[in-house]
């Protein structure tokens, strides 16, 4: 019996690997020149039993970018600072490639608050809890976030990325896709070289193994193939998408509602939304708060981080930092995926902010639009 030094398969004398196809001679004397070149070190991989450089490559692109299509598009951040607190390790302040802006995937929804019976703005009770009972979860066909109301007649304030999807986005999920696909066809063919191998062993140990290796590598096309199957359905969704028939508003109470208008902003990551019919307002509405918090002042936020809804965090405010014209609210309260387009409020439960964004690779830096650049919009759509 030898060994495959590639692969580490076990087979009777032969000059070839029955299961990876290698020529023993030339491996060796392939591995002989590169021990002899100077080379950078490299990562290792962990390899499983059966693995090979097609599931690599399609655990790679699955993995590498399948999330970061489904976590949402990256945004430019906040300019004109210099504080340490926007660097990355002692470096710049970030660049446009360093803010990312967090939207949830849909799949998610595990241990949502329970329906909570709707209350009106003037309800008394804990302003905290009233604010959480204005923030709404908003799904779209590529993901969800949050939004709130703003008055009493069914308009809902979130984040135009929430509710507007990167065409950009769409050209980088069709190469993806096709690199996915593609990887799979190879894959196919080769477990059907493997098949026609097997047919032709006597049967014994060799045999065996190359079946249990197959069966392997059967399961993982299958897994990444099903894979493949749901990104190409939610692109044709993307593809295909409207506002007015495709977002999905679930208020506090547990209902679900479409939508009848939306605004977007041309110069704000803005969006107002209205939901369709309202029998069961008024609404709770969130009041803003135009004056400025100092820094150390405790603030909230309000959201669905990963699909856990109508969830309350805590921080303080860190500072005020600027993006073109937009004032933006620094704070260490959580902004997790799911939380885009919620409320960040004061103590009393009014609104003093929009959560848009987070900084990349770090922890406790996060961002929302000053609550006045809202009322700069849309004042004349919300009701007093």
């Amino acid at each position: 019996m030898i060994k495959c030094p590639k692969c580490g398969f076990e087979q009777e004398d032969s000059d070839t690997c029955l299961a990876c196809g290698i020529i023993f001679r030339k491996y060796t004397e392939h591995q002989k020149h590169l021990e002899e070149a100077p080379l950078e070190p490299l990562p290792q991989v962990r390899q499983r039993k059966g693995g090979s450089w097609l599931i690599v490559i399609l655990a790679i692109i699955v993995g590498l970018w399948g999330g970061k299509f489904l976590w949402g598009a990256k945004q430019p951040g906040p300019e004109g600072d210099s504080s340490p607190a926007m660097a990355d390790d002692g470096a710049p302040p970030p660049a446009a490639d360093n803010i990312t802006i967090p939207v949830n995937v849909v799949d998610n929804d595990p241990l949502s608050s329970p329906p909570a019976a709707t209350a009106t703005h003037q309800s008394r009770g804990n302003p905290i809890e009233m604010a959480r009972n204005a923030t709404v979860l908003i799904q779209t066909p590529w993901g969800s976030g949050a939004g709130f109301f703003v008055d009493d007649r069914g308009h809902v304030l979130t984040n135009r990325h929430v509710v507007e999807y990167n065409r950009e986005n769409i050209n980088k999920l069709r190469e993806r896709l096709e690199q996915l696909y593609n990887a799979l066809v190879q894959e196919k063919k080769y477990l059907s070289s493997v098949e026609d191998r097997i047919a032709g062993l006597p049967p014994g140990g060799t045999k065996e193994q190359m079946k249990e290796q197959l069966t392997y590598r059967r399961s993982e096309y299958d897994k990444y193939k099903k894979l493949y199957d749901d990104l190409e359905a939610q692109k044709r969704k993307i593809e295909y998408y409207t506002p007015l028939s495709d977002v999905r508003i679930t208020t506090i109470d547990g209902q679900v509602r479409g939508i009848s208008d939306i605004r977007i902003s041309d110069d704000f990551d803005l969006a107002l939304i209205s939901i369709k019919g309202s029998p069961n307002g008024p609404w709770t509405y969130l009041q803003p708060r135009f004056s400025a918090l100092r820094q150390g002042d405790k603030v909230y936020t309000v959201g669905n981080p990963s699909g856990f809804q109508h969830t309350v965090t805590s921080g303080i405010v860190s500072g005020y930092r600027t993006y073109g014209s937009s004032t933006m609210i620094q704070t260490d309260a959580p902004i997790n995926p799911g939380n885009s387009g919620g409320p960040l409020i004061d103590s009393d439960g009014r609104v003093i902010g929009v959560n848009t964004m987070i900084l990349k690779n770090t922890q406790g830096i996060g961002f929302a639009i000053a609550i006045q650049h809202v009322w700069d919009e849309y004042s004349s759509n919300i009701s007093d």
